[in-house]
């Protein structure tokens, strides 16, 4: 019984300074690389498609501009998810009950 009590406690556990910053650096990294790999299609597709064409440079730049939305909407569901992975209190009811909370409930 008393493992039990301990793995809720480690569950509820408030992470350290050394969780948040290795988060933080992973949701970095993320951003980086998704800003990138957007960037490299744009950039790529619209010269290909300049080549193609003979209309160089207006594609790739149509192409880079039409990226940044695309980032930005990517960018922000990766950060609005991690921030909602982090957050253990956003994931509880009003009444401060969480969804796993729903067995271990104390009758009074």
């Amino acid at each position: 019984m008393s493992n039990v009590g301990a793995e809720e406690k480690s569950a509820r556990r408030r992470p350290d300074g050394s969780e948040i910053w290795g988060r933080i650096a992973r949701t970095i990294v993320r951003v980086a690389l998704v800003t990138f790999a957007v960037l490299a299609v744009a950039v790529g597709g619209g010269l290909w498609l300049d080549l193609r064409l003979g209309t160089r440079p207006s594609f790739m730049i149509l192409f880079v501009l039409a990226s940044f939305p695309i980032t930005l909407l990517l960018i922000t569901r990766i950060v609005y998810r991690t921030a909602r992975r982090s957050d253990p209190a956003r994931s509880r009811g009003p009444d401060g009950v969480g969804e796993d909370d729903c067995c271990n409930l104390k009758q009074t």
